[in-house]
């Protein structure tokens, strides 16, 4: 198998002084499905920014990333960029075409000329993300689910060799959700997942990473690491629902041997130590 993906050492402060990743290290084969995971600022998204050269904002010579076999620099970020794609994190920072259709059309215009080779394309990720039907609908009329699914297909239209998603199935309904990993099972290319559903990355990832601090803290098989209670503990995440040992039943109390007393009969008089029976020749009983 061939690797797709390699990082040594990297590291990013942004310019606020903020550090962002600490010396991390890396290396994801092809047609691997990676969970990345970790608290809020372990630095998931940042990562995932480096990949495609969105980040750093001057992409050094030696860049200390290595995609399908080249390194990332100047000369070869256009390159890398046509074989990376990344489904952001807000949607809205994505979708800006008046319509989906020209939306997910946007980026087949950077790499074809032909029309009809990209309405092709365009048709096959729209049917692929679910989205039949909303071809000439305004992007800011779409729901948050709608919204996630056209950036996928505006993803998927460009034919990525890897695909970067950033927690991809927030404001998914559950039915959304269940086709999001048909879809992303499905998909015969490197997919890097950034996510805080675990049960996502329990479904359907080959290995899981998980971040903490801008560092790689842990890096194994996602049914074993994320089983793992003291590891997800000490991270600030939580066993997924699935993974958790199952809770011994409650047994009942256990049935009383003794017979159930037996119930006065209806004519039976009362006894004289009952204080409101009424007494034999009671002048005020006819």
């Amino acid at each position: 198998m061939s690797t797709a993906l390699e990082i040594e050492d990297l590291h990013y402060r942004y310019p606020d002084g903020t550090v962002a990743l600490r010396g991390v290290n890396i290396i994801i084969e092809e047609n691997q499905c990676v969970g990345l995971i970790g608290p809020n600022g372990a630095g998931k998204s940042t990562l995932l920014h480096h990949l495609n050269g969105l980040l750093p904002e001057q992409i050094q010579d030696k860049q200390p990333i290595r995609i399908l076999g080249k390194q990332l620099t100047p000369n070869s970020l256009l390159d890398i960029r046509r074989k990376v794609g990344l489904v952001f994190q807000d949607a809205n920072d994505q979708l800006f075409c008046p319509t989906v259709y020209e939306d997910v059309a946007f980026g087949p215009r950077q790499q074809l000329a032909n029309e009809q080779d990209i309405a092709e394309r365009v048709a096959a990720a729209i049917k692929r993300a679910g989205l039949e039907g909303l071809e000439n609908r305004p992007p800011h009329h779409l729901s948050g689910g709608q919204k996630r699914r056209a950036c996928l297909a505006g993803v998927l239209a460009c034919e990525p060799e890897i695909l970067l998603l950033d927690e991809p199935s927030a404001d998914l309904d559950p039915r959304g959700r269940r086709e999001l990993k048909e879809l992303l099972t499905s998909l015969k290319i490197t997919r890097i997942i950034a996510t805080r559903d675990l049960e996502l990355v329990a479904d359907i990832c080959d290995m899981v990473i998980v971040m903490d601090n801008g560092q790689v803290a842990s890096v194994g098989e996602p049914r074993v690491t994320l089983a793992n209670q003291a590891l997800m503990d000490k991270y600030g995440l939580e066993v997924p629902y699935s993974l958790r040992s199952p809770v011994a039943p409650v047994a009942p109390p256990p049935a009383s041997t003794e017979a159930p007393p037996t119930p006065p009969a209806a004519n039976e008089t009362a006894t004289k130590d009952d204080p409101f029976s009424a007494p034999s020749g009671d002048p005020f009983t006819a």
